[in-house]
């Protein structure tokens, strides 16, 4: 009955299933745990388990490479979207930890990354065909870049790198620096197989195919949905770019949610 009980609450849910996910307790310990403590008592237990969960983790050095840091990351994100469902009163749905458990989860940049290039030369052909439809003519030398594009002979590696680079600093236009390209700003949560369906795309692509995925029926985190369905975007957006507007508005969305549990937020 503890168990259902537990199961039924979405509070406790999402916080039990937040702290077994990143295993830093069991069910059997929790179940003890609340064998000794009131309801109050337990929730707040809960809480604190949560914070120790962050400790240690320093929000602002944070980048995307070495292993532990991945680790780090991918803790917080999870914990962002767990809390922002929370956060809705109106918002029945429940995250799927098994789906978290047996599948694997990336973290993924938001906005393209130059190190991450096709290599065939029919992916670098596929590659620069989708771009193409996307390139934004009111930014300058963008009218360069589609004859370019035309014109490219993807066997030649050096010609075909150098656009390559153009063409995501291209899409990295309203972006005002390349430094915090690696920082939790442009970083989100994603399973892998829908990653490994766009390998290399740039913001455009992203967005199209996690639109796609999600009405297949899909599971896509939350947060990553309001990214790439531009919720933190003012109005009109920029559908096809990741804007500097778009990176400061949602890095302030990770301190609001995250803010009781991450400190010197």
């Amino acid at each position: 009955m503890r168990f259902s009980e537990w199961y039924r609450d979405r509070e406790l849910y999402h916080k039990i299933g937040y702290l077994i996910s990143v295993e830093l307790v069991d069910i059997n310990t929790l179940y003890k745990e609340s064998s000794s403590k009131t309801k109050l008592e337990f929730r707040k237990y809960l809480d604190e388990l949560i914070l120790e969960s962050m400790n240690n983790i320093d929000f602002f050095s944070l980048s995307y490479g070495d292993t532990r840091e991945n680790l780090k990351i991918k803790k917080i994100l999870l914990l962002y979207n767990i809390l922002t469902m929370l956060r809705s009163e109106k918002d029945n749905s429940f995250f799927p930890f098994n789906l978290y458990k047996n599948e694997k989860w990336d973290i993924e940049h938001i906005t393209s990354v130059k190190e991450s290039m096709p290599s065939s030369a029919e992916q670098k052909k596929s590659w620069l065909d989708d771009v193409n439809i996307y390139i934004d003519i009111s930014i300058p030398e963008s009218g360069n870049l589609k004859q370019r594009i035309k014109k490219c002979d993807v066997s030649k590696d050096a010609e075909f790198n150098e656009l390559f680079e153009d063409i995501v600093s291209h899409f990295n236009y309203y972006v005002a620096s390349d430094d915090e390209i690696n920082g939790l700003s442009n970083l989100t949560l994603l399973d892998s197989e829908t990653n490994r369906g766009y390998k290399n795309a740039i913001f455009p692509i992203k967005r199209k195919t996690i639109i796609d995925r999600d009405k297949m029926g899909a599971f896509i985190p939350i947060c990553t949905k309001n990214v790439f369905l531009k919720y933190f975007s003012e109005y009109p957006p920029k559908i096809s770019f990741w804007t500097q507007e778009d990176r400061e508005n949602y890095e302030q969305d990770l301190r609001d949610v995250l803010s009781g549990f991450v400190e010197g937020l």
